[in-house]
């Protein structure tokens, strides 16, 4: 019956991950930080290695709280922010305010830069994929589905809504 490197208790009953020179139980193996599915790779490295190296080189997790990330954008959520855009400019809202930006991995937003300290505020998520098309304005950000990114021009008095909604924190 197998032992734990690290506990010294029975894999048999806790579950086992593979090392090169025995076994650790798998509550000790995740303690460590390790995953599940770093089990395929254990058999590599020896308890030694798999302490000292959590333990020299922790990993870091990066949350993503909102800010910019590069700008990866399909052409029809380009022309999405250009109808915005446009139909600020219509009714005489300053459009250069409006800028495109990633600030999540599952949309980009039009947003206006605070100079009160509130940082980039979101005017309008937009996602037009292949898969996905829709559109979430300010300040309740409901999902409209679009069908054509002409749609918008349709919504004009909700994205000036958005706009004066955001305007009082330019």
């Amino acid at each position: 019956m197998a032992k734990c490197m690290k506990c010294g208790k029975s894999t048999l009953v806790r579950g086992h991950v593979s090392l090169k020179d025995g076994a650790i139980c798998t509550p000790c193996f995740r303690e460590l930080g390790y995953k599940l599915t770093d089990a395929a790779t254990s058999k590599l490295y020896t308890y030694a290695e798999i302490t000292g190296r959590k333990q020299t080189a922790p990993s870091v997790k990066v949350a993503n709280y909102g800010q910019a990330r590069d700008l990866d954008c399909t052409e029809k959520e380009r022309e999405v922010y250009d109808i915005i855009r446009s139909v600020c400019d219509d009714d005489n809202l300053d459009s250069k305010n409006i800028k495109l930006m990633r600030k999540s991995d599952s949309y980009v937003s039009a947003v206006m830069p605070s100079s009160q300290g509130y940082g980039d505020m979101d005017l309008a998520r937009i996602k037009y994929t292949d898969r996905a098309k829709w559109i979430k304005l300010a300040p309740n950000f409901d999902k409209i589905t679009l069908s054509s990114p002409e749609d918008v021009a349709k919504m004009a008095e909700d994205v000036r809504d958005a706009y004066r909604f955001n305007e009082p924190y330019l």
